[in-house]
Formats: C-alpha cells, sequence, structure tokens
C-alpha cells in the first residue's frame, strides 16, 4: 500500500522540489497539492492522505493554525510541518 500525502505549501517551487524528491519512492503517492492553509484544509477531507506536509507559514491559516483545527476535528493524521527562513547570518 502506498503512502499517500498532500502537500501544502504557498512557494510553487518549494511544492514542485518536493514533489520531485517524493515521487522517487515506489511507495508514495502525492494526491494533492495546496498552497494555503484553508485549501489544505479543504483537501484533507476531499483526499483523506495518510500524511501531510505543511509549511508554517501560509495564507489564512498558517501551518499551526491548520494542525489546531485538524486536531479539534479528532483528525490523527501524521503532520510534517516545514518552513524555509533565510537568515543573513553564517
Amino acid at each position: 500500500m502506498k503512502t499517500r500525502i498532500l502537500l501544502a505549501d504557498d512557494h510553487m517551487v518549494m511544492r514542485a522540489g518536493l514533489r520531485m524528491v517524493l515521487n522517487t519512492a515506489p511507495d508514495i503517492r502525492i494526491l494533492a497539492e495546496g498552497a494555503s492553509g484553508m485549501e489544505a484544509l479543504r483537501l484533507v477531507k476531499s483526499y483523506a492522505p495518510n500524511v501531510l506536509v505543511l509549511d508554517v507559514n501560509m495564507p489564512d491559516l498558517t501551518g499551526l493554525e491548520v494542525t489546531q483545527r485538524l486536531r479539534t476535528q479528532g483528525e490523527q493524521i501524521p503532520i510534517l510541518i516545514l518552513t524555509v527562513h533565510a537568515d543573513g547570518e553564517t
């Protein structure tokens, strides 16, 4: 059985990169992609993924807010929250 993943990130390049990497695994299937927190919530209901990959910073709802809403609704899907921050210090 394949792991069914939903990606939600407001940056198309980040979603494309994640999709490219995840598509190399034969036991993973990307079900859908969203660009906002509200879209992620709708897609979870529509697709019932096994895993949700969220950006921490998205329009309308952050990844943390999406997680809180899903948990409040009783949804126990595993969630991986990612972020990229540009840091001027090296």
